[in-house]
């Protein structure tokens, strides 16, 4: 791997947020697509391993130990998803850590394509005025990856509506770049909330509260899909799994809802009226299916 251009002070201008879990074919290369970062600022990598037993922790360990000022893991001995239905380790483990005036985020299965992914939405969103921006996307399979542009192929303000429109896949939590003091700021209002709610959508929410978010077509990033184990995968395959998560969303919104500005307020109730009939139908069909399974 060539020497990483990465400028060293006292000020971490970026902090990116990475939680990994038996991801040994794909950490590796996530973790070097984020040292390749060309930036005139530093930045600082922080790696949450929930207990892995697949030899990701030893790839973590070994690229630490090249960059021990840029990486910072945390190993966890025993698996935190395991203790809950849901909990946030970004909200939990790794953002309270977070130096960085500005949070990215890459799961170890995903990966960034552009070395100028860092430098580029930092300027972005200082130009713009946004608390958040986000871009343009690949997404993969096993065996073909296609480009996501949801929002076309010019640069533009993007209301909290429009992103729910098309979905939290609209803008994966590997294409975003939040000011930290957006997601700090739900804490202090909300006491605990980041740990217990602070999924990838809510980033959406957070990042739209005072200022509109900002778009760039530019894709920067490769977002897998149907990895076996990763959260999306066992949400799918485990239906009472994507139910409890459904309400534990429509708990966070509830209280966002709560103290959310009157331009987004409303899109709020439309989107949790959404959800909650998403919830009802799903529940209908599990009963459905256990009612066929008896006869």
């Amino acid at each position: 791997m060539k020497e990483t251009p990465i400028i060293y002070d006292d000020r971490i201008k970026a902090s990116i947020c990475c939680l990994t879990y038996n991801q040994v074919n794909y950490v590796q290369q996530m973790l070097e697509s984020l040292l390749s970062q060309k930036t005139e600022f530093s930045f600082e990598i922080l790696v949450h391993d929930d207990a892995s037993n697949d030899g990701t922790r030893e790839v973590i360990e070994k690229l630490t130990a090249e960059y021990p000022e840029v990486i910072m893991p945390l190993f966890r001995v025993e698996n935190q998803y395991s203790k809950s239905i849901y909990q946030s380790m970004n909200g939990k483990f790794n953002i309270p850590r977070a130096r960085g005036e500005f949070l990215f985020f890459c799961d170890g299965d995903d990966y960034w394509c552009d070395n100028d992914k860092l430098q580029r939405q930092i300027e972005l969103i200082m130009t713009s005025g946004s608390d958040m921006v986000f871009h343009s996307f690949y997404e993969q399979s096993e065996s073909k990856k296609y480009l996501r542009g949801p929002f076309g192929t010019k640069s533009r303000e993007i209301k909290f509506w429009q992103i729910k429109s098309k979905g939290p896949n609209s803008a994966p939590l590997s294409t975003i770049c939040i000011r930290k003091n957006c997601v700090t700021w739900l804490n202090t209002i909300l006491p605990n909330f980041n740990e217990k709610y602070l999924e990838h959508s809510i980033f959406h929410a957070a990042g739209s509260m005072s200022s509109n978010a900002f778009y760039d077509p530019r894709p920067m990033s490769v977002y897998r899909t149907n990895v076996p184990g990763s959260w999306t995968f066992r949400i799918r395959r485990k239906k009472q799994l994507g139910i409890a998560f459904t309400e534990k969303i429509i708990e966070a919104y509830t209280k966002i809802g709560g103290i959310a500005p009157t331009r987004i307020s409303f899109f709020i109730k439309l989107h949790l009226a959404r959800l909650k009939i998403v919830l009802a139908v799903r529940k209908i069909l599990i009963k459905c299916q256990k009612y066929v399974s008896k006869y």
